[in-house]
Parts: structure tokens; C-alpha cells; sequence
């Protein structure tokens, strides 16, 4: 039953998620079920900082994110709900806007 409800939702997440396209410094956005990762350019000469950057202001609006490299990589639990969905991806597409 929790399975089925991830699977459901799995098409929210993918059209949140890549609501993101087009923000400064996206280059690429993949999601699988819920699990998604947006891949960011790299500052020059300091790799991963933008991203360290972008998941320190999103614990600052109290979204917790992975950040891995120049990738921010997210997976809500299968209990997530429309109204987190669309929080995740409001609060992750600000942080993002917020750095540089």
C-alpha cells in the first residue's frame, strides 16, 4: 500500500521537480519514482561550494537536502504529501535563486 502511494505521487514529484529547469546554475534534473537530483554548474576553481551553499539556505528555510559534489539529491519518504511536494521544490528553487 505504501509503495502504491509512492508510485502515485511519483508524477507530482517529477513535474515539481523539474519546475526547477531554467533556474541560474541548473544544469540538469533526473528524478526516478522519488528520488531526484538537480545537478548544478560548478563555482570555477572551487567545486561543490555553490551546492554547499544552496543546501546550507535550505537548512536555513528548514528543507533538508543531501548535497553530494555539485548535486543536490532528494528522496521525501513514501509518506510525503502533495502539499510537501510542492514546498520541497518552492524552498529548493529559492535557495537556488538566493546563490550565486
Amino acid at each position: 500500500l505504501i509503495f502504491a502511494r509512492g508510485k502515485a505521487l511519483s508524477g507530482k514529484w517529477e513535474t515539481a521537480l523539474h519546475s526547477l529547469k531554467g533556474l541560474p546554475n541548473v544544469v540538469d534534473i533526473r528524478n526516478l519514482g522519488l528520488m531526484g537530483a538537480v545537478e548544478l554548474a560548478p563555482r570555477t576553481g572551487a567545486p561543490a561550494a555553490r551546492a554547499f551553499d544552496i543546501y546550507l539556505k535550505c537548512l536555513e528555510k528548514g528543507l533538508l537536502v543531501r548535497q553530494t559534489g555539485d548535486i543536490m539529491a532528494l528522496s521525501p519518504p513514501l509518506i510525503v504529501t502533495d502539499e510537501q511536494i510542492d514546498e520541497i521544490a518552492t524552498k529548493l528553487g529559492e535557495a537556488i535563486r538566493e546563490t550565486d
